[in-house]
């Protein structure tokens, strides 16, 4: 009996398929982790582009809006060129605990850095258009039920950092302990349900996706409460020009959203 095989090849032994196997692992637990963060960083920008439209003001946001999109590309970036480097080198001859060890510190250092830069973002944001007021009372209330996806996720980011803070702090094996595997299989499957699956569920929510068209949809619903009230004969073109209107607030938003001019226009006399 003949076999045909490279005279440098080797099989692998028991070892070799435990290390592979802690090294994928550790891989298939820190990519679900990086999506969520990305996730996180774009439901910021949703909840920005709410704030935004729910306000009456006075400046133009394109500029605004351009440069959130560079932060939370340069962000995810980094994120992911760090978490790129760090899992590659897992399987090369680094010390394997040593590394899993830093991923779990990258893992909480990056999920912090998320929820400080969306409370920097949030605090700023809030200063910079707090004069300027809200366009009814309805669409506050449905800024503050953004808010609410907002909060949820927020903290289910600090509680994911915690913990992997302090697996890292106390070098727990959570992935391959061979001492307690049921109780290492509960507390992540615990962890992936309260932090990744639950927040991305209260996402799903109606109250949520009806928010997307925050400005549409509030325009109509206003419209179809007001019935009478917003059909009655506006004012004419040069009264417009004569005095600033909310229609020329927005020079921004009425080249793309002509629904929005009409609707200020209609209401000036109310």
């Amino acid at each position: 009996h003949y076999k045909i095989s490279p005279q440098d090849s080797k099989e692998w032994t028991a070892e070799d398929k435990e290390v592979f196997y802690d090294q994928v692992m550790m891989v298939l637990f820190d990519v679900p982790s990086c999506l969520v963060i990305t996730i996180y960083t774009l439901l910021t920008l949703a909840w920005a582009e709410c704030f935004v439209k729910a306000r009456l003001r006075t400046e133009r946001t394109a500029a605004l809006k351009k440069a959130w999109i560079v932060y939370f590309a340069l962000f995810n970036l980094t994120v992911y060129c760090v978490q790129l480097a760090l899992d590659g080198s897992l399987f090369f001859r680094a010390p394997r605990k040593m590394v899993g060890s830093i991923i779990f510190a990258s893992i909480s250092g990056i999920n912090f850095s998320a929820v400080i830069l969306v409370f920097v973002f949030y605090v700023c944001h809030n200063i910079r258009f707090s004069g300027f007021p809200y366009r009814s009372q309805r669409i506050r209330g449905s800024l503050a039920r953004v808010g609410n996806v907002m909060t949820v996720w927020t903290l289910s980011r600090l509680a994911w950092a915690i913990t992997a803070l302090l697996v890292f702090a106390y070098e727990i094996e959570l992935l391959h302990d061979s001492n307690t595997p049921a109780w290492s299989f509960l507390v992540l499957l615990l962890m992936f349900f309260a932090c990744e699956i639950l927040p991305i569920i209260f996402m799903l929510d109606y109250s949520y996706l009806s928010l997307v068209g925050l400005e549409r949809v509030e325009i109509r619903w206003e419209d179809e409460e007001e019935g009478s009230l917003t059909t009655q004969a506006s004012p004419p073109l040069q009264n417009t020009t004569s005095s600033p209107s909310r229609s020329v607030m927005w020079n921004d938003d009425i080249a793309t959203e002509p629904l929005l001019a009409q609707e200020e226009v209609s209401t000036e006399d109310d």
